[in-house]
């Protein structure tokens, strides 16, 4: 499979035509994934604000903390993962 003339012109001087497809392919893949975290997060983040602003009026609001930070840590170590994932040394 060959690219056309203008992707090739495209592609840094030290990556080689071979390697193109599957960086490409995993940088998409890594990105389509970040999508899917962040609507999950948004979804995620509509219903603790809804369940919040009701026990707020209720006053029986209890915060999870627990929650929090267990989001947090898997995001930043799904982040490093997908990092060492890209960029992989050779």
């Amino acid at each position: 499979m060959s690219l056309p003339e203008s992707e090739r012109r495209a592609l840094p001087q030290g990556l080689a035509k071979e390697q193109a497809g599957p960086l490409l392919k995993n940088a998409e893949n890594a990105g389509a994934g970040m999508v899917m975290i962040g609507l999950a997060l948004v979804a995620w983040s509509m219903y603790r604000y809804w369940h919040v602003n009701r026990d707020i009026r209720r006053g029986v609001f209890r915060p999870l903390d627990r929650a929090l930070m267990s989001v947090t840590l898997l995001l930043l170590l799904s982040g490093g993962f997908t990092a060492a994932w890209l960029f992989p040394q050779n």
